[in-house]
């Protein structure tokens, strides 16, 4: 979000940027046990790649959301509004992706 703010970067260019960094990581780590929902969430991932933000945002609209899955569409939804220049939306949606657990480990890896 920040660079966000600092940067001339067009919207579409720096949530490609997160999203190409972490992509596999975070197909690796979508709960296996939401087959359907793992099948989704790829197609909008898909989508996302293809550049069609609107499609993105459709598809995890309809995204099953649980407690394991939540941080997920919300990373990807956030990251879909950003591109799509909505960073008021993608903001919050952001910040409630980095509270899931595994996404606080990763930063403390890094």
């Amino acid at each position: 979000v920040y660079t966000y703010q600092q940067t001339r970067t067009r919207p579409a260019e720096l949530a490609d940027a997160f999203l190409s960094e972490q992509a596999d990581e975070l197909l690796k780590d979508f709960p296996a046990d939401s087959t359907a929902g793992r099948v989704q969430f790829l197609a909008a991932l898909t989508q996302f790649r293809a550049g069609r933000y609107d499609a993105t945002i459709e598809q995890l609209r309809t995204l099953p959301a649980d407690k394991t899955t939540i941080h997920y569409k919300q990373y990807l939804l956030g990251l879909s509004r950003l591109a799509n220049k909505q960073p008021a939306d993608a903001i919050p949606l952001l910040k409630q992706a980095m509270t899931h657990p595994s996404a606080t480990k990763r930063r403390h890896d890094r």
